[in-house]
């Protein structure tokens, strides 16, 4: 019946934990609420994940970067504007985060997540660390599985 149907929906969306490594929640760091979007491999997917945390109503240190594609590499006027209004912070890693710091001051280059971390515990006011790359993993990582379970590692978070 109708109602019961309704009932188990109910539940299981309540139960869902959403997708491993895709705007994931992954807990605390220093203060910081984590998520965990290695899967994010363009510009698109970056900006979904940054509306994303945008409602937690936080300052936002955004993580990008990874092996350069040779295409898109560099965000469109309205990408790049779209990040300056979210994000408080933007650290960068491997090739292409070299690139986005060379062509835009906003981006800071850190190399890897290891710098990141290090950057973050400069950084005195408390958010969200939107770990959500841009680009394909394979510069760093052996696939965004990899580069997942790597930050969820960096950041004491992994099960």
């Amino acid at each position: 019946n109708l109602s019961k149907a309704k009932k188990i929906f109910k539940e299981v969306v309540y139960e869902f934990k959403g997708v491993e490594h895709r705007v994931e929640a992954t807990g605390q760091w220093d203060g910081h609420l984590l998520y965990n979007d290695a899967k994010s491999t363009n510009w698109k997917a970056t900006l979904t994940a940054l509306t994303a945390v945008e409602e937690l109503n936080l300052p936002i240190y955004l993580i990008m970067g990874g092996q350069l594609r040779g295409q898109n590499d560099l965000p469109s006027d309205e990408q790049l504007e779209q990040i300056k209004n979210s994000a408080a912070h933007i650290l960068t890693i491997g090739e292409s985060g070299e690139l986005l710091s060379k062509n835009f001051p906003l981006f800071q280059y850190v190399k890897d997540l290891a710098g990141v971390k290090e950057k973050m515990l400069e950084l005195k006011e408390k958010g969200v660390l939107l770990f959500s790359p841009g680009f394909p993993s394979f510069d760093q990582f052996n696939n965004y599985a990899h580069r997942g379970r790597c930050f969820k590692e960096v950041f004491g978070t992994e099960k």
